[in-house]
């Protein structure tokens, strides 16, 4: 995976666009910026070397929402088309009500886009301020993006008042059924400043400063409404366990050109949770912020974007 160094903000990953307007009250990302300039963008990428084999690895853009602007992410893709460039990002769920947008990404080299899916809920959904994402649409996005061979990376999140032990079983047979290549399952985590936390806090409901704890990324460090904390990290793993095993990926593969590298990127999250990692797989310390350094797909990642937006 390569991730192109922009140096215009000194940090790893290709940023096409600056965090934008966002109706969530809760999230943590500084929306006051704006997009750069997009032939800044393309230049950055046009300067990877042509005289080797860089141009068959992966460009990550490292944008909370690469189409977060869609008349901006079409420039952008048409941009990258004569690159010839294999590429992949974060978006929403959103990306794939337009069909011409996902085209143009597809022609343009995307391979993969990790997209916060978040809950089968729409009460869950209500809950943490994500009226964008609708439950009735996530079946017919996900088959346009398989119909681009644009492959997912889902995140969910579990612990929601409104959730309950339906939540989990619906949850991992849209994931089955839909064959998510890659997902992560978290539990819920009310990160401070946000309006989860301090809704949490005067209900007394969840564990003051528990971010000085070692521990905590580990652990529920809240009350859940329907069941216990106890009861919440078990069936969280339970789900991780049921998604990898030997049956569920094989049932979840299907061929297309790059199959295989799923299929191990599957054995490897598996053998994670085996040895009891999964929170740590591709986290590296001291590189970028949370988004940059660690949004490819893993345990923190879903905490650090999704539930800090609840």
């Amino acid at each position: 995976m390569l991730a192109v160094l922009d140096r215009a903000v000194k940090k790893p990953g290709a940023v096409a666009s600056r965090p934008v307007p966002d109706p969530l009250p809760s999230s943590h990302t500084d929306h006051a910026l704006g997009p750069y300039r997009m032939d800044n963008v393309l230049a950055e990428v046009e300067s990877l070397s042509r005289h080797n084999r860089i141009r068959n690895k992966v460009v990550a853009f490292v944008d909370d929402n690469i189409a977060s602007h869609p008349s901006r992410a079409k420039e952008l893709f048409k941009g990258l088309i004569p690159m010839k460039l294999k590429w992949g990002s974060q978006a929403s769920i959103t990306f794939a009500r337009d069909e011409e947008l996902v085209a143009l990404a597809a022609e343009s080299g995307c391979h993969f886009l990790f997209i916060g899916l978040e809950t089968m809920s729409r009460k869950a959904l209500a809950e943490m301020g994500k009226g964008q994402n609708k439950v009735e649409e996530y079946d017919d996005a996900l088959r346009l993006l398989r119909k681009y061979g644009i492959h997912v990376m889902g995140a969910f999140v579990f612990g929601f008042d409104a959730d309950d032990e339906s939540s989990f079983t619906e949850t991992l047979d849209f994931a089955m059924r839909n064959k998510v290549q890659v997902a992560q399952f978290a539990h819920l985590v009310p990160y401070p400043g946000t309006r989860l936390y301090n809704e949490l806090m005067a209900q007394g409901r969840v564990e003051p400063e528990f971010w000085f704890e070692p521990s905590w990324d580990a652990r529920v460090v809240y009350t859940p409404k329907n069941f216990s904390a106890e009861w919440l990290t078990d069936r969280t793993h339970e789900v991780q366990r049921d998604f990898y095993s030997y049956p569920s990926i094989a049932r979840r593969m299907y061929y297309h050109r790059h199959w295989s590298y799923w299929f191990a990127f599957n054995l490897l999250y598996r053998h994670s949770l085996s040895n009891g990692r999964s929170h740590e797989v591709g986290d590296h310390e001291g590189t970028g912020n949370g988004n940059g350094r660690k949004w490819l797909a893993f345990q923190r990642p879903a905490r650090e974007r999704a539930e800090s937006q609840a």
